[in-house]
């Protein structure tokens, strides 16, 4: 029907710890999807975001794969509360990649509208892309009261 797929760039083993397995897990993907008429702008590859606790260099590893993604013309997703599972102040952590994650392409993200600081840095980030000329987005985000 036309739909944008979600490729999570793993394979049968798992997600790949480094950024080449999963780059290489992506074009199979990739691949497969061609033969069904899927271009790389239908093809929205998510950043499996692992809990930094757990996996330490997930956050770097996973805004390599963003980044790789969004120079090959792939859309790109990712679930932010993955990346603080089990840590304290998770809003913090989420925002921060968030602001990482846009800086590297991202443009799509799994999280919580009612959280504030999630909010406020999207409405940052659009301010600083130029996708609020006029800036009355971000004012109005970070003044509301």
């Amino acid at each position: 029907y036309g739909a944008m797929i979600i490729a999570l760039p793993m394979t049968d083993d798992g997600i790949p710890d480094t950024v080449t397995g999963r780059w290489d897990a992506l074009q199979k993907i990739a691949d497969m999807a061609a033969a069904y008429g899927y271009e790389p702008k239908d093809i929205c590859v998510d950043g499996l975001l692992l809990a930094v606790c757990t996996s330490p260099t997930s956050g770097k590893v996973s805004l390599e794969t963003i980044s790789l993604a969004n120079q090959a013309g792939y859309p790109t997703v990712c679930g932010l509360s993955n990346i603080s599972f089990g840590m304290p102040e998770r809003p913090l952590l989420n925002s921060t990649f968030l602001a990482m994650a846009i800086g590297k392409g991202l443009t799509t993200a799994i999280g919580n509208p009612s959280s504030e600081a999630i909010m406020k840095t999207i409405a940052a980030a659009e301010a600083l892309n130029g996708q609020d000329a006029d800036t009355l987005r971000y004012i109005m985000k970070v003044t509301a009261g």
